[in-house]
């Protein structure tokens, strides 16, 4: 893929491939790699998708996604740290791609400099020379309630549970500028340290190989924490520019995870962020109901107690997704607009009571 980028410009461009397409039964990918020249590459995810080869048929050319392609995402494929990277899988494992996947290189580039460029992605795949490897994937445990007040230093952090037995090969992060440090850890059913996952004192690390691989049960947690330092005059959200900032743990693990959602933190049970403010979740509610921007529906997000993170996610964030949308935009920049808020009476009355409850 090649992008034209003017002085100053930030793009992300996505492109459609169907690895898969035309094989009896699909292909298993033991091995990829990436190398990018002409810009700054700010990242490359290499992403499955819950679509048809027929549903993309027309649109098989390169395209500008600057606003992401977000409800469409079933699974993240290949996600290195930086501009180039690369990731073997150990013998006999590989990563899946049957005769109908459909998947999505996204690329979001920089042109730091005062000249136009042309910009270069190149991708490589290795087929496994095992007839029936054991079937890859890559977690993606991604927060979307970073909140970094104006001039000062922050941290985010969220626990989510680990959904079936697993092997973790390789672990990372992904965070922007603003970030200092990130730290993981992987702890039991119960909440208690087990061990040190992944930590790093910069915003963009290399990955962490784990040569003999890391076992992650199921009921497991995976917490992680990033740290920022914001000193903008301005408050800082959860975005995907550059301008923007993210708080992100991926990691690369067998056998592929068969649990819907259990790649992605979301929907399992008390997964999610964990805010350190003061408020209730029915405070916190209700200043949700009263913000006026993304960035005051962020704080209100952050502003929560700890003890009441759980409770706020999965009326504010779960139900009104699975339960409410459109009404409710199911976004964590959004306010609960009345309409949004009638259908949560009716349709989260459980989460709601467990969220009023003292």
């Amino acid at each position: 893929m090649t992008a034209a980028l003017e002085a100053g410009q930030e793009v992300s461009w996505c492109r459609y491939v169907l690895p898969g397409a035309g094989t009896p039964d699909g292909i298993d990918v033991a091995r990829m790699e990436h190398a990018t020249g002409g810009a700054l590459s700010h990242h490359v995810i290499w992403y499955q998708m819950a679509q048809t080869p027929e549903s993309v048929a027309d649109n098989m050319a390169p395209f500008r996604c600057d606003g992401g392609i977000h409800l469409l995402k079933a699974g993240v494929l290949y996600a290195p740290p930086s501009g180039a990277g690369e990731l073997t899988w150990p013998e006999n494992v590989a990563a899946h791609l049957a005769p109908d996947a459909v998947t999505l290189l996204e690329w979001h580039v920089i042109n730091p400099t005062p000249n136009p460029v042309r910009a270069e992605l190149r991708v490589n795949l290795w087929r496994s020379a095992h007839p029936r490897p054991i079937p890859a994937g890559t977690l993606l445990f991604y927060d979307y309630f970073v909140h970094l007040p104006a001039a000062s230093k922050s941290t985010a952090r969220m626990r989510c549970r680990v959904t079936d037995d697993v092997t973790l090969m390789w672990a990372s992060s992904h965070m922007h500028e603003r970030g200092t440090a990130f730290t993981s850890r992987l702890l039991t059913r119960f909440g208690a340290p087990i061990r040190d996952l992944f930590s790093a004192d910069r915003w963009d690390p290399d990955p962490l190989w784990f040569p003999r691989g890391v076992t992650l049960e199921r009921g497991q947690w995976v917490e992680f924490e990033c740290a920022y330092n914001n000193p903008d005059d301005f408050d800082v959200i959860e975005g995907a520019g550059a301008d923007d900032e993210m708080c992100m743990f991926v990691g690369g693990y067998y056998p592929k995870i068969t649990t819907p959602f259990g790649e992605n933190c979301i929907y399992a049970d008390g997964s999610g962020p964990i805010f350190d403010g003061a408020n209730t979740c029915e405070q916190s509610l209700d200043c949700l109901r009263q913000a006026d921007s993304a960035v005051a529906a962020k704080a209100c997000w952050n502003a929560t107690v700890e003890e009441a993170s759980s409770a706020l996610v999965d009326v504010a964030f779960v139900c009104a997704a699975a339960q409410c949308h459109p009404v409710c935009d199911a976004d964590s920049d959004s306010a609960i607009t009345p309409q949004c808020f009638d259908c949560l009476m009716q349709q989260c009355t459980d989460e709601l009571g467990v969220c009023y409850d003292p």
